[in-house]
């Protein structure tokens, strides 16, 4: 998948899960942030002729913010045929999971600055 698109499809995701009270609004905010600083800096770069290698922290952020996404789907999936037993625990994991989500967002944007600032004076 074009890595543009899949950061849309995470952040209208995401975006919807606030609209429904799902998560909180800042995380959503860290979120998009992170997803459209990160991704205009590596366009202007590609622009420049630099390539910027998807970074392990990066990766492994896509995944958590995938594995929510699903989390989140199959609950409300629950909650429609009526079979959630526990909304509660529900929406303490699914808080939880959002949690690791912007935490793994702001160190992944914190290790993309660290290893592309010396060479963005370049």
């Amino acid at each position: 998948m074009d890595p543009i698109a899949g950061k849309f499809l995470i952040l209208s995701a995401f975006f919807v899960f606030g609209q429904m009270h799902i998560i909180a609004w800042w995380m959503f905010l860290v979120v998009f942030i992170r997803e459209i600083f990160v991704t205009i800096d590596r366009l202007f770069k590609v622009k420049k002729g630099r390539v910027v290698a998807a970074e392990k922290a990066g990766k492994l952020k896509t995944i958590v913010q995938v594995v929510m996404i699903i989390v989140v789907l199959f609950y409300l999936m629950l909650v429609e045929t009526s079979r959630v037993s526990s909304q509660e625990t529900w929406m303490a994991t699914i808080n939880a999971l959002m949690i690791i989500v912007v935490i793994l967002t702001l160190y992944s944007g914190a290790s993309y600055l660290r290893q592309n600032n010396s060479s963005a004076h370049a």
